[in-house]
C-alpha cells in the first residue's frame, strides 16, 4: 500500500504587531496627561507671578497715602464701598443685586469726560452722578437691579485722561488720547462663593476740539470688551476676582468681590511723569500740588528709578494663548495618531486575511 506524502506550502511566521490599538490609545492618554500637566504648571506659574505683581502694586498704593473723597462720597456719611452696599441693600430688599464702583485716582492726571452705559439693571438715583476725578481723589458709583427678581447688573464706564486741564495726547498730529474703561457683571444667581466678572481697558481714542471723545461708543464697550474677562482676570480666592492693565503711562488694577453686594475697586496708578508724588489727604483738607510735567515718555518707574512690574494680565493671556495653541496641535496629533493607528491595524489585518486566504487556496489546490 502506497503512502502519500503531502507537502504543505510554507506559511510565513506572522510576527506579533509591534503597535496595537491599545498601545496607541495608551500613548495618546499619556500624551494628553503630559500636555495637561504642562498647561496646569504654566497657568499656576503665571498666576503666581501675577499675584506677586499685585502685591508690589498694593505696596506702592499704600506709600501714596489717603485719597480725598469727592463726588458721590460727599453725599454720604458712610465712607467705604462695603458699608454703602449694605445700606443700599437694606433699603432695596432681599432680591438686591448690585455693585459699588470705587474709583481711586493715584495718578497726577485728571479723569474727565466720564461716560456710562448700563447693559442690564439700573443706576442708583442718588449715587450714580458722573464727575471728573482729580489727581489724588476718589469717587463712587452704585448700580443695582432695583430689587427685581432674576435681574442682574452689568455695564461699562470710562474716563478720558487729562493733564493740566487739557487732554493727554499720545499723538499730537492725530489728536489721539487715552481712555480708561471698566466693565462689570454681577450675576442674579450671586452668592458668597460665586465670583463676579470684571475687565479693565486702556483705550486709544480720537479726540475733538474740546479734548473729549470724538466718536464715543460707550454703549458698545460691554458687548465688545467684557467677553475677554476669563482670559484677562484671575481669582485671588473664592471671594475676589482681579484684573489689571499696564501701559500708556498707567498701571490700572480692578478687583470685584463675590456675592450680591459686590464692590468693584478701580485703582489707577500713574507711572513715570504721570506718577503722583503726593496725595490729597481725605481728613486733612490740604490739597498738595500735582505733578505738572508734560508727558514725554511711557516709562514705568518708581521713585528712585526702581522698575514697576508691568501687569501680567497681558502675559497671562499671551501665555495661555500659546498653551492653548500647543494643546490644540497636540490634540490634533493625538487624533491623527489614533486614526493612523486604526488604518495601520486595519491594513495589517486585511493583509493577514489575504495571506491566510491565499495559503488556504494553495493548500486546497495541492490536495486536489
Amino acid at each position: 500500500m502506497l503512502s502519500h506524502t503531502y507537502i504543505i506550502p510554507h506559511q510565513p511566521q506572522v510576527l506579533a504587531n509591534p503597535l496595537t490599538m491599545c498601545d496607541i490609545i495608551l500613548l495618546s492618554l499619556l500624551l494628553c496627561l503630559a500636555i495637561s500637566k504642562c498647561c496646569f504648571c504654566s497657568d499656576a506659574q503665571t498666576v503666581h507671578t501675577q499675584i506677586h505683581d499685585l502685591d508690589v502694586f498694593k505696596a506702592k498704593i499704600r506709600q501714596l497715602g489717603k485719597l480725598k473723597k469727592i463726588g458721590n462720597f460727599e453725599t454720604l456719611e458712610l465712607n467705604s464701598g462695603e458699608t454703602i452696599q449694605e445700606d443700599v441693600a437694606q433699603s432695596q430688599g432681599r432680591n438686591y443685586v448690585g455693585v459699588a464702583i470705587v474709583i481711586e485716582n493715584y495718578s497726577s492726571a485728571v479723569l474727565g469726560d466720564p461716560q456710562l452705559a448700563i447693559s442690564c439693571g439700573y443706576q442708583s438715583a442718588a449715587l450714580s452722578q458722573l464727575n471728573n476725578i482729580p489727581a489724588g481723589s476718589s469717587d463712587l458709583l452704585v448700580f443695582h437691579n432695583q430689587n427685581y427678581f432674576q435681574t442682574r447688573t452689568c455695564g461699562s464706564a470710562s474716563w478720558q485722561v487729562r493733564q493740566d486741564g487739557t487732554a493727554l495726547l499720545l499723538d499730537q498730529e492725530e489728536d489721539v488720547g487715552v481712555r480708561i474703561a471698566v466693565t462689570w457683571n454681577v450675576h442674579w444667581t450671586c452668592s458668597d462663593s460665586t465670583l463676579n466678572e470684571v475687565t479693565v481697558h486702556l483705550i486709544k481714542t480720537k479726540l475733538d476740539e474740546n479734548g473729549d471723545w470724538a466718536f464715543p461708543i460707550q454703549e458698545h464697550i460691554y458687548s465688545r470688551k467684557h467677553h475677554y474677562w476669563p482670559a484677562q482676570s484671575f481669582p485671588l480666592d473664592r471671594t475676589e476676582r482681579v484684573t489689571s492693565k499696564a501701559g500708556l503711562g498707567f498701571n490700572v488694577t480692578a478687583s470685584i468681590t463675590s456675592g450680591c453686594q459686590a464692590v468693584l475697586k478701580l485703582e489707577i496708578l500713574g507711572n513715570g511723569e504721570l506718577e503722583l508724588k503726593r496725595t490729597r489727604s481725605s481728613d486733612g483738607g490740604h490739597d498738595d500740588e500735582d505733578d505738572e510735567d508734560e508727558v514725554e515718555s511711557k516709562d514705568v518707574q518708581y521713585d528712585g528709578g526702581e522698575q514697576l512690574p508691568r501687569s501680567t494680565t497681558g502675559r497671562l493671556a499671551t501665555t495661555m494663548t500659546v498653551v492653548y495653541i500647543i494643546c490644540g496641535f497636540a490634540g490634533i496629533l493625538v487624533i491623527f495618531v489614533v486614526i493612523k493607528g486604526y488604518f495601520i491595524l486595519k491594513n495589517r489585518n486585511q493583509r493577514q486575511q489575504d495571506d491566510d486566504l491565499q495559503d488556504q487556496e494553495e493548500v486546497d489546490k495541492f490536495l486536489k
